[in-house]
């Protein structure tokens, strides 16, 4: 046999089982950091849905005072505060 073939050094050789374990750490790493994206992403969609379901909520709450002030408010109510509001005649230029 000559130098270098594959039965001289065997499936046990050390280069072979360090060329091996660096392949399976490589993958490792590789398959951590997918990981560690996908999390990413994941926390970052939520996050976004909990601020839409904030903004709904939100949205809801300022309809609903809205709709407070429109059956708290008459017309007769808003002309007295337009008249107490109107600029006199002495302040126009």
């Amino acid at each position: 046999m000559t130098l270098g073939t594959p039965d001289e050094h065997g499936a046990g050789s050390p280069g072979l089982m360090l060329r091996l374990a660096v392949l399976i750490v490589g993958m490792g790493v590789i398959a951590l950091s997918l990981l560690s994206y996908r999390q990413l992403r994941l926390q970052a969609i939520h996050e976004q849905s909990d601020a839409r379901l904030r903004q709904t909520q939100q949205d809801k709450d300022l309809w609903t005072l809205r709709s407070e002030i429109a059956l708290r408010t008459t017309p007769e109510q808003v002309g007295v505060v337009a008249v107490d509001y109107a600029p006199s005649e002495a302040e126009t230029p």
